[in-house]
């Protein structure tokens, strides 16, 4: 079995429709702590469709495809 790997996005990519950067992803803060159960998996189809959590510096947070 092979796996070949793309890079979607990364902190240099800019939010679309938006103004900043990806800051994180993955996962929401709203206590101010990150734990692991937090954690926001990113999903892949059959068709290979990806939708992934992401937020700016800001904290302002979307699912994308």
């Amino acid at each position: 079995m092979t796996f070949t790997f793309t890079r979607i996005a990364n902190t240099d990519t800019q939010i679309p429709d938006g103004t900043e950067n990806f800051a994180n992803f993955g996962y929401y803060i709203e206590d101010g702590e990150t734990n692991f159960s937090d954690l926001i998996w990113p999903a892949i189809n059959e068709a290979g469709n990806l939708a992934f959590l992401g937020r700016n510096s800001a904290n302002q947070i979307g699912i994308y495809t």
